[in-house]
């Protein structure tokens, strides 16, 4: 069961939603009170330009609610604001403007003026000694440094000394709604660094110290009280995170919608777990199969009955632990089951609709040859004398209508040999799990016929390695399938590739243990390419799993290495101390690799792995080669670019 975080970034957004604004200066400037709930699309129909204070006023209000709301028509009055407040010199006003202007300038990713737009409000802040004012100049510096989508620009250090000035600041205001703000920018200041985001649990309690003084910002409580609950929990300190939790189960009943409440329970039930107080645990799960249906919230029913298997193996009630684990495994099962459907039945749709375009198309031209005839004879009968003219046109159309029909022809045979092939392919792939799971079928059964139990958990665990390739057989199904009608997603993007190896081995953690054997893996920590992540993990998942059907048992070796080459490359070398490959299957592997779009009827018996790495490593415009005998084990080298 899963403890579901709410991050330190979620905090900040949630609890200054609606907040974001500039009371200060609203008390400063005598207009709307910011906080308050406006009619934009009214005030926005009623601006008065005849009276410049007032117009400024109204201008200041609708592009803070444009910003807030994410409105497109935030930054189209700020011009008008610009002009207005240098000719009434209106310091606060222009202030404003090139707050305003910044936070404008970063949702046009133009972080160069951005900056130079805080900095100009701050300096005029500081000439009339607006301490709110400042405080808000500050928070956008900061998170202008800390907020980036792209790392390699983020500065977290100058984020959080401009968030710490913000809150200094603030402090020395006095202004709850200032103080909150601060807090808030410096929470998530702290939050993108694994030594600091320690440091956020006495912010948050801050935050509802605050909220406890001033009953107005009461609704945030939930909020800051479940993070601060979540950081005590990642802490370990599970005793103070039930404390908080258990206290706010009334109020998030009360104000959260039914699926962020049922998180919220899981929360509070894996929470429970960890303090082995399985009865309240079972009541926090029973409340949440209780209140969702069996065809509605699946993920989280399936959490919960992970939950109940959790608790009676504590309990060693394994009895009832298998039950809940196969519940669990069952409704795994039929989500992953609907979901493939769902893909299949498209796939079939796609390849319906080809193929009755396709036999339109022929019909149709058909029928202008036939049209193209009845024309011929009919205007040869009224005009002879034009009969070799009308003749020759109708030759030229006739033999233009042919070639086109010869043409569609010849692509309905090419998808007949794509059917026929898909059929073998499945075939060979399919014959090797289907007759490994029968045949541990009769293994069991004779287990538990003559009562040889002990052999009970070498049979599951082949079950269990027999289940994994036959889930990676499917997956390769569909890519197969989907590759073939040229409708596989393409997103390259740069990946670093100790995430995504780590992520594919972790799939072999069982395996390695039934089968004996292991990885060694050498220069991916700093190794990155410029490919499609879901096309890279199933190369690297079809080549580790080619290598591991070779590997002896509990002698098996499997080493991962990758090297810089020329012209901005890298090299991924799997390597296997296996049985080899033939020299003549070598030859087959590699005229694949190199001719991903070529078929013959050979390429089929290596399975449908081997003829998807050839055509997602083209599509990442990548190369692969393959080496090896029939003694020394084999070796794969896959070549990827590092940059677009």
């Amino acid at each position: 069961m899963n403890f579901i975080i709410w991050s330190n970034k979620q905090i900040v957004i949630l609890c200054i939603l609606g907040l974001l604004g500039f009371r200060g200066y609203a008390q400063k400037l005598n207009y709307f009170n910011l906080e308050s709930k406006v009619n934009v699309d009214s005030l926005e129909t009623k601006l008065n330009p005849n009276q410049a204070q007032g117009y400024i006023r109204q201008l200041l209000v609708l592009e803070n609610n444009w910003f807030k709301s994410g409105n497109v028509k935030f930054g189209s009055k700020l011009e008008a604001v610009q002009t207005l407040a240098k000719d009434l010199k209106w310091v606060q006003a222009l202030g404003l403007y090139h707050l305003l202007k910044g936070r404008h300038e970063i949702v046009n990713r133009q972080h160069v003026p951005a900056q130079a737009s805080f900095l100009e409000s701050l300096r005029i802040f500081q000439s009339v000694k607006d301490s709110l004012g400042m405080v808000r100049a500050y928070i956008g510096l900061s998170d202008l440094n800390v907020n980036q989508t792209q790392e390699k620009i983020r500065n977290l250090e100058t984020g959080i000394e401009y968030a710490q000035k913000a809150v200094n600041m603030a402090e020395l205001s006095k202004d709850a709604n200032t103080q909150l703000l601060a807090l808030g920018c410096l929470t998530t200041a702290y939050a993108y660094d694994p030594q600091t985001v320690k440091l956020n649990g006495p912010l948050l309690t801050r935050q509802i110290n605050i909220i406890n003084q001033n009953p107005a910002f009461e609704k945030y409580r939930l909020v800051l009280t479940n993070n601060l609950a979540t950081h005590y929990g990642n802490l370990g300190n599970f005793s103070k995170t039930y404390e908080l939790l258990s206290s706010m189960k009334t109020r998030a009943a009360e104000q959260l919608s039914p699926s962020k409440y049922f998180v919220f329970l899981m929360n509070l039930a894996f929470v429970c777990s960890s303090l082995n107080k399985n009865d309240e645990t079972t009541g926090y799960l029973d409340e949440v199969l209780a209140k969702t249906k069996p065809k509605e919230f699946r993920l989280i029913r399936q959490s919960a009955f992970d939950g109940y298997r959790a608790v009676y193996m504590s309990k060693n009630d394994f009895k009832n632990a298998l039950i809940y684990a196969d519940l669990a495994s069952a409704l795994k099962d039929s989500i992953y089951k609907e979901e493939n459907i769902q893909k299949l039945n498209q796939l079939e749709a796609t390849y319906k609709t080809k193929e009755i375009k396709i036999q339109n198309g022929a019909l149709f031209k058909e029928n202008e040859l036939v049209k193209s005839r009845n024309n011929t004879a009919f205007i040869g009968l009224i005009i002879a004398t034009i009969l070799t003219l009308l003749l020759l046109i109708a030759l030229y159309y006739f033999n233009k209508a042919k070639k086109e029909a010869e043409k569609q022809a010849l692509k309905i045979g090419e998808l007949s040999y794509i059917r026929d092939q898909y059929i073998k392919i499945i075939a060979h792939d399919i014959r090797s799990p289907i007759t490994a799971m029968h045949d541990l079928y009769d293994l069991l059964n004779e287990s538990i016929r003559l009562k040889k139990f002990e052999n009970l958990q070498k049979i599951s665990d082949y079950i269990n390695e027999s289940g994994v390739n036959t889930r990676h057989l499917l997956d390769n199904l569909i890519n197969w399938g989907m590759s073939q009608q040229e409708e596989v997603p393409y997103s390259p993007q740069r990946i670093k590739l100790t995430n995504v190896i780590e992520e594919v081995l972790s799939v072999y953690s069982s395996l390695k243990t039934i089968k004996g054997f292991d990885f060694t893996l050498k220069g991916i920590d700093d190794a990155w390419v410029y490919a499609d992540l879901d096309g890279l993990k199933l190369i690297l998942r079809n080549l580790i799993d080619n290598a591991v059907k070779n590997l002896p048992t509990n002698q098996g070796h499997i080493y991962i290495s990758v090297d810089n080459v020329i012209n901005q490359s890298t090299a991924i070398n799997i390597e296997d101390n296996g049985s080899g490959i033939s020299e003549d299957k070598v030859v087959l592997i590699n005229e694949i690799f190199s001719k991903p779009q070529t078929s013959r009827k050979e390429h089929y018996k290596l399975g449908l792995g081997t003829l998807l790495i050839g055509k997602f490593v083209r599509k990442n415009k990548g190369t692969i080669i393959c080496k090896a005998d029939n003694k020394q084990g084999s070796s794969f080298v896959l070549t990827l670019p590092q940059v677009q």
